[in-house]
């Protein structure tokens, strides 16, 4: 878990809270915005034909 967390540290997805635990993170503005591309594009491929938003 903390390999996958690193990863998204470096990529600017998270950012690090500072004066926490030794690794507390929060989404980044970008972050937030792949995170609602990725799911609204896994959504929209679960969902049947026409009916993506």
């Amino acid at each position: 878990m903390r390999d996958n967390l690193n990863l998204l540290l470096a990529e600017g997805i998270l950012e690090q809270i500072p004066h926490q635990r030794a690794l507390t993170v929060a989404l980044t503005e970008q972050g937030e915005q792949t995170l609602t591309a990725v799911t609204r594009s896994g959504r929209a491929a679960r969902l049947p034909p026409g009916k993506a938003q």
